[in-house]
């Protein structure tokens, strides 16, 4: 489910659905997920993935401080994100 911009928002079943884009809140929960399995194993190759959700998170960031949460599959901020309540994305991000 993670590609190089992040971790996609839905799967059709058992695929990914690059088409719905990518959420805020989903690449924050899969950052701690692969912090904690980093921490209990040590696999290198979790840093991958951890890197790729930091650099997510932190594209999301703007200037005010506050966060946008959705992103297209061309990883282009939607206009959804001046349409739709974003709170609890952003609350969900400053729980890491």
């Amino acid at each position: 489910m993670t590609t190089n911009i992040g971790m996609i928002q839905f799967s059709k079943v058992n695929q990914p659905d690059p088409e719905t884009g990518y959420t805020l809140d989903d690449n924050a929960r899969a950052l701690v997920s692969m912090c904690m399995h980093f921490k209990l194993t040590g696999e290198i190759e979790d840093l991958k993935a951890i890197h790729i959700y930091l650099r997510f998170i932190k594209r999301c960031m703007q200037t005010a401080g506050n966060f946008l949460n959705y992103v297209d599959k061309k990883n282009k901020f939607t206009p959804q994100n001046k349409a739709t309540n974003l709170d609890d994305a952003n609350g969900r991000q400053f729980g890491l």
